[in-house]
């Protein structure tokens, strides 16, 4: 039988061999191994390889392979070196290292240690051969061992998605590309499995690599040189080819010492979707918070259904469009963020509205949150500057009795109607004025913008459509046209499918004018310029950048179950029109960080038992103070205003 893709031309019956019309081009993918149950993937290519001095040798084969360790034993003359203690230190600072790679252990410095050299302590010291072993990083290696050479191979533990959070791993490339990572398991049941690298192979975050190390996946909407992007759709998937360049905003984190580790799932075309209810072409992500099945929240599912199950991986990279990265932030219990509009590019991603669309992550400890937020959107962006001091005005918003338009799950403004989440939420008030030395500004958000905005209108009356126009017009004439007509042209007629919402989103955005578009885009404009001269007011030239901090419930704990068939499906409501806290950032243009603050019980109608769900808050500043944010963020959990960190699983905390 001719193997599929190659063409071969037999000459048996002259000389017996078999001659080819081009090269096989085969390519090694590598290979997976278990050590002592666990799962590990050795990719195909070594680090290194040597000359076999003879101290590896086995008496059952020629060549064999097996797990070791390169330990760099940088000590001063004279002193003793600890090896039990360095393997001990490995055991507990990575999750790829285990005991099995530490039973033979390859050991250079710059001093020597013969006296601990022996069969399973190979010392490197004074092998010329060895030399470029020595400039390894420490850490597990798998050792391809012939009679004559020695290869070093990278370890990746391989963990299985039982969560549905990503499409797939990741694995980058020697060239700068990346390489789908598809591993069997004898625990698989079908989904997803994502090989980390041993954290010991990265140095410790630097000023030039803030993010050395750091185990980061991409929402599926991002470009990856040599990968295909999916949008969260099948038909573009197998239609369009792999991407030639990788989405410049996600090479700078790689710049930063990012690892890439794999493609989460989003809702398709990163629209908001019901789970269950509208995801037809791939099934949604869970979320890990209290029973397990409730909503993850859209469109980044994957990021934040990731970030709560996981401690695996280290940071989850989203979009924000219309709350796509802070309610899967809000409802996983993470830190979460929507950046100032225009401060990072974003050729290589998916387009919604380029009015509204930012990059965004999500993290579970305020430091790094912090840290990473500086890093990624601060470097190398002279618009944004870090600020030293904070606001001393707090604008507490209220709800209009009778005007409150918000749907499950945003709660509008204060007071939520959950009494535990709101006991939560005046705490946590309470103590960002005593951080800030103030009392908080209570104002009627609907209201006042109704008397002072010129309109004459409440926002939902002037802004309820502004949202869901721009962004189905947009998407449809820039993303979706041309893909139905060019899979069309190449299909023979058929149409590709879409999920029930984006075919709902394609029928209004292609039924609207320019004109439409252009007086959505006004309205728009007179709520950023609004935003502007009464709420948010940029003072890049002070110490604060903003004239104040805005804050508003996100998420109050409310259940929502995946397993529900909402009015609010496509089939039964349409376009959704309306207007919540939401809309401040993405309508303004203004940074809004997402922050847990506490945790309320309710009994699950899936186990019959009690749970707890996060309780989240937002906080708003001026556009373009992004990290005064980010300082905030990390000195409200200094002070024990806010939680350092969340856990993954059930409990947030």
């Amino acid at each position: 039988m001719l193997l599929a893709g190659f063409t071969v031309l037999f000459n048996s019956l002259v000389h017996g061999r078999i001659f080819l019309q081009s090269p096989l081009q085969l390519k090694n993918l590598g290979r997976n191994v278990e050590v002592n149950d666990i799962s590990y993937f050795i990719p195909g290519w070594p680090e290194v390889s040597f000359e076999n001095y003879g101290e590896l040798t086995s008496a059952s084969s020629d060549s064999f392979m097996l797990p070791v360790t390169h330990v760099v034993a940088s000590i001063s003359a004279g002193q003793t070196f600890d090896l039990t203690s360095t393997l001990d230190r490995f055991g507990t600072a990575d999750d790829v290292w285990s005991p099995a790679f530490g039973k033979t252990v390859f050991l250079s410095g710059t001093t020597s240690h013969s006296s601990i050299c022996d069969s399973t302590v190979i010392c490197m010291d004074g092998k010329p051969a060895m030399s470029n072993v020595t400039t390894l990083p420490p850490g597990p290696y798998f050792a391809d061992v012939t009679p004559a050479t020695v290869s070093f191979y990278r370890a990746y533990r391989a963990y299985l998605d039982d969560a549905n959070a990503f499409y797939y791993g990741v694995l980058p490339m020697p060239k700068g590309d990346f390489q789908v990572f598809s591993p069997s398991s004898r625990w698989t049941d079908g989904r997803a499995s994502i090989a980390v690298p041993s954290r010991l192979y990265y140095p410790s975050p630097s000023e030039t690599k803030p993010l050395s190390g750091v185990r980061v996946a991409v929402k599926d909407i991002y470009n990856l040189k040599g990968l295909k992007t999916s949008m969260g759709n099948r038909a573009w998937f197998r239609f369009y080819p792999s991407a030639d360049k990788t989405a410049p905003c996600i090479q700078y984190l790689i710049d930063l010492g990012a690892i890439i580790i794999g493609k989460t799932r989003t809702s398709q075309f990163a629209n908001g979707e019901a789970p269950t209810a509208d995801w037809v072409d791939n099934q949604d992500p869970f979320n890990a918070r209290g029973d397990g099945y409730q909503d993850p929240s859209s469109s980044s599912a994957g990021a934040g259904s990731a970030q709560s199950n996981y401690d695996w991986v280290d940071m989850n990279i989203g979009s924000d469009t219309g709350g796509s990265m802070r309610a899967p932030g809000a409802v996983s219990g993470l830190y979460a963020n929507r950046a100032s509009q225009d401060i990072m590019n974003l050729e290589g991603v998916l387009t919604m509205s380029p009015e509204m669309d930012t990059p965004g992550f999500v993290a579970r400890t305020a430091h790094e949150f912090a840290t990473w937020g500086k890093a990624w959107y601060g470097r190398g962006n002279s618009t944004l500057k870090p600020y030293t001091s904070f606001p001393s005005r707090l604008m507490y918003p209220i709800d209009t009795l009778g005007i409150n338009t918000t749907l499950v799950p945003s709660p509008g403004f204060f007071p939520v109607a959950s009494v535990d989440a709101q006991a939560l939420y005046d705490e946590f008030t309470a103590g960002l004025e005593r951080f800030l030395g103030t009392t908080r500004t209570v104002f009627d958000f609907y209201t006042e913008y109704k008397i002072t905005s010129g309109v004459n209108e409440y926002p939902l009356d002037h802004l309820g459509s502004v949202w869901s126009l721009m962004t189905t017009y947009e998407q449809y004439h820039s993303v979706l046209k041309p893909f139905f007509a060019n899979y069309s042209a190449a299909n023979g007629g058929d149409k590709p499918y879409v999920d029930p919402p984006v075919q709902e989103n394609i029928n209004y955005g292609a039924n609207l004018t320019a004109t439409d578009f252009a007086n959505a885009l006004t309205n728009k404009t007179i709520f950023q310029k609004w935003t502007e001269a009464n709420l948010l007011t940029p003072m890049p030239d002070t110490d604060h950048c903003s004239s104040a901090l805005f804050i508003h419930p996100i998420y109050p704990g409310t259940p929502n179950y995946r397993d529900n068939y909402p009015a609010s499906s496509p089939k039964k409501a349409g376009i959704w029109f309306g207007w919540n806290q939401y809309g401040v950032s993405q309508l303004a243009g203004v940074p809004e960080v997402v922050v847990p603050v506490g945790q309320v019980n309710y009994t699950s109608r899936i186990t019959g038992t009690t749970k707890f769900l996060p309780v989240a808050v937002s906080i708003n500043a001026a556009a373009g103070c992004d990290l005064l944010l980010y300082n905030l963020v990390e000195q409200l959990a200094a002070n024990g205003v806010i939680p350092k960190a969340v856990k993954t699983g059930g409990l947030t905390f």
